[in-house]
């Protein structure tokens, strides 16, 4: 039920959009938006050496901190960032999957991330 709270909130072009939800007497289902594409950890498998090249890494990783800027402004942590919770779309533009273990929270604390010997700094809302 959360993931669905927390869907139904965002509009981002870097986060899945939740487009309607049905339930039964023991099922919630939910219709997303397609991204028809690869997960990163697809990519990955498939490139050379399991390794892409900088400029896609810089992009990519650029697209992620968008979504989560977004996300945090709406004071909601995703707490579950993964190569298969990032879709690449057909257009090369990333999209944020995965909302299930996410959380809509009121405090706010930094947080250090590494990715790929790159260190980024952002307000994660703990």
């Amino acid at each position: 039920m959360n993931e669905k709270s927390i869907m139904s909130t965002i509009d981002h072009p870097f986060a899945t959009k939740i487009i309607k939800t049905f339930q039964d007497k023991t099922n919630l289902y939910m219709l997303i938006e397609m991204c028809s594409g690869e997960t990163l950890e697809d990519l990955l498998l498939r490139s050379p050496n399991k390794v892409l090249a900088s400029k896609a890494c810089l992009f990519i990783a650029a697209c992620v901190v968008e979504a989560l800027d977004y996300l945090h402004q709406y004071n909601i942590a995703h707490r579950d960032i993964k190569p298969s919770n990032i879709s690449i779309k057909d257009n090369g533009y990333c999209m944020l999957t995965g909302f299930d273990i996410g959380k809509t929270i009121h405090k706010y604390c930094i947080f250090h991330i590494h990715i790929n010997q790159f260190y980024f700094f952002y307000k994660n809302p703990i």
